[in-house]
């Protein structure tokens, strides 16, 4: 009987990483502080800005700030009138239908009207 022996060796491999698919910490380090300045100076003129723009400087007189503070309270009370009517009205319509259906029941009236139709098999 013979008996043969097979041997496998392995080798490794290794893939290099690409600076794309994950930064160093000096880069991430540098991302982290240009994002930081980014911030601080979207912080700092921020204001400046703002005080530019047509309607929040429109705000300081008392005639327009009534006429904003009077909008908000009617844009923020529009959708719960909205809501609050279809509510009532689907309320309101459930209880007619059932009236309607007691008001029958008790008459009769929904037997006098199957009494006249043949009856289905």
């Amino acid at each position: 009987m013979t008996t043969t022996t097979t041997t496998t060796t392995t080798t490794a491999t290794t893939t290099a990483r690409t600076p794309t698919a994950s930064p160093s910490r000096g880069r991430r380090a540098l991302i982290h502080a240009g994002a930081s300045a980014v911030l601080a100076w979207v912080v700092i003129l921020g204001p400046r800005v703002a005080t530019a723009c047509a309607v929040c400087s429109a705000g300081r007189d008392e005639e327009n700030q009534l006429a904003f503070l009077l909008s908000t309270i009617f844009m923020s009370v529009l959708p719960l009138i909205v809501i609050g009517s279809v509510v009532f009205v689907l309320w309101r319509r459930i209880r007619r239908l059932e009236s309607d259906k007691t008001a029958m029941a008790l008459t009769g009236a929904g037997e006098s009207i199957s009494a006249g139709a043949p009856a289905r098999r």
